[in-house]
């Protein structure tokens, strides 16, 4: 079995022989997050880890003949993964947070909601990820691609968010059966969504013009600091 150290500061990976049995004392020594890797092929395979959504550090790594590997992360924060396999071009997500010691078992050929599993601080959380709810909430952030007016004046853009922030929101607390990790993660995403709509208006909407075939003059472009704190303060910041 492989050791990765990962050091995500300067961005560098050191290999060295790994001893499976001493994970917990690594961990007690250095606080690092320590991820006990297996796949369900149970094979040698080249996967990559990919940290940060948009992803910032990228590393590959291999399992051994029996599919498992373990990754040793000194991250300082609590930091979404992507398992990534570029064979199958398969790709699975989780959060690590620093210091734990997680099991995370991959099946490329179950179904959508049983191919990643963890025992780690985030369990319910990736469970929830991988849910048709989350995945229809998904869907209706989603739809404001084609609804969002894409040339039109700050203030259309800017009452455009804050309607269908408040619609999405009321979408969330209708669901009185959700899970709280599903929950959870529903505002987590929608707060992600919206943050990144209102300080990179021109992105979002270049993304949303190429997804509609609109060839014309996209507006606006950027947005003053107090707008983008008004928007904050009655979109996000209610929900903190």
């Amino acid at each position: 079995m492989k050791n990765l150290l990962l050091n995500v500061a300067i961005a560098t990976l050191c290999c060295c022989q790994a001893c499976s049995n001493k994970s917990d004392e690594r961990s007690n020594l250095d606080g690092n997050t320590i991820i006990e890797f297996e796949t369900a092929s149970k094979r040698k395979e080249q996967w990559e880890l990919q940290i940060g959504d948009p992803v910032t550090t990228s590393i590959g790594f291999e399992t051994d003949k029996d599919g498992k590997c373990s990754i040793e992360l000194p991250i300082d924060t609590v930091r979404p993964i992507f398992l990534y396999y570029p064979s199958a071009q398969f790709i699975a997500k989780t959060w690590v947070q620093p210091g734990e010691i997680c099991n995370i078992v991959i099946d490329r050929s179950a179904a959508y909601n049983k191919q990643i599993r963890t025992n780690g601080a985030f369990a319910e959380r990736t469970k929830a990820n991988y849910s048709d709810e989350f995945g229809a909430f998904y869907q209706l952030t989603a739809d404001d691609n084609f609804k969002v007016p894409l040339n039109g004046k700050e203030d259309e853009f800017v009452t455009f968010l804050i309607e269908s922030y408040s619609a999405h929101m009321d979408t969330i607390t209708s669901h009185v059966e959700w899970s709280p990790a599903m929950t959870e993660l529903a505002k987590k995403t929608l707060n992600d969504k919206q943050y990144y709509r209102l300080t990179n208006p021109n992105e979002w909407l270049d993304v949303c013009a190429s997804l509609r075939d609109f060839h014309g003059i996209i507006s606006p472009i950027t947005l003053s600091d107090s707008t983008i704190s008004y928007i904050y303060n009655v979109t996000i910041g209610t929900n903190e």
